[in-house]
């Protein structure tokens, strides 16, 4: 009779690796197998990391972790070709947010979507709002309109990669960027 001891949980299982780290591994909702995106020091912090998969799979707010190595570039284009969030574009607009897209948002266009934090944003809001200005300060403009539709649009692309749980939460959180300033 066999006295080998397994890690094997309702919820999925834990292995000792030869580097003596432990790793956690489950099956995703359609049934393939998963490995955590990383390893443990302790066999017990391995089955916490199954026990808070678990509870989020629960509560319905699970997020798989490859969802988010989706492409910025790639998620937007497809964003646009789709008609947006509202999934219908006019033919002006979508040729606007394509030339942004190209243009004002390439930063992003190589990042995966989970890649893109707050902070980067408003490191490229920052870098953006001279370099946009300097563009159009040789055409007489302030590039006032030019930023606020290049963010806009990147919230927007954002809050559907956050609606579709590609990403935990969007990270455009620069208050008023997005919005018109009346003159007054």
């Amino acid at each position: 009779m066999s006295t080998r001891k397994t890690n094997r949980q309702s919820f999925g299982n834990v292995r000792q690796l030869p580097s003596a780290r432990w790793q956690a591994r489950y099956r995703d909702q359609a049934g393939r197998p998963m490995t955590a995106p990383m390893t443990f020091e302790t066999k017990r912090a391995a089955l916490d990391h199954l026990a808070t998969v678990q509870a989020d799979r629960m509560r319905g707010v699970y997020r798989d972790h490859r969802d988010g190595a989706q492409l910025f570039g790639d998620f937007a284009s497809d964003w646009i070709e789709n008609g947006g969030s509202r999934g219908r574009l006019a033919p002006r607009t979508s040729g606007l947010y394509q030339e942004l897209l190209a243009t004002d948002l390439a930063h992003f266009a190589p990042l995966a979507l989970a890649a893109i934090s707050p902070a980067e944003v408003r490191r490229w809001y920052s870098s953006a709002r001279r370099e946009i200005a300097a563009r159009a300060k040789s055409r007489g403009g302030t590039g006032d309109t030019r930023l606020r539709q290049s963010y806009a649009l990147l919230r927007s692309v954002m809050g559907t990669a956050a609606r579709d749980r590609l990403i935990g939460e969007n990270p455009c959180t620069i208050a008023g960027a997005g919005v018109a300033r009346s003159p007054e």
